[in-house]
């Protein structure tokens, strides 16, 4: 990977990983959560976000927060995830 493929992943990296610390942040999560969000760029040159292991109560705020701002779903019986059968 060249220096300047891995200067762009890293900075769209720590910009993803702030804007997702900001929402975070906006939503009530304490920044001792949010705080362990940190950018990541693999040796191919792409561009993550770690959210290292989330709890359960987080998730859920997340996905709160997100059904709260996402326009409503095409199918409104849809409510929640549901795991695909086996």
């Amino acid at each position: 990977m060249g220096t300047e493929t891995r200067h762009a992943s890293q900075a769209a990296a720590e910009e993803a990983a702030r804007a997702m610390q900001a929402a975070l942040a906006a939503h009530g999560v304490p920044e001792t959560v949010w705080s362990q969000i940190e950018p990541v760029v693999t040796r191919g040159g792409g561009a993550y976000v770690s959210l290292g292991a989330p709890s359960a109560a987080l998730v859920e705020q997340i996905a709160a927060a997100l059904h709260r701002a996402a326009p409503s779903p095409a199918d409104p019986g849809v409510r929640e995830f549901r795991r695909p059968a086996r």
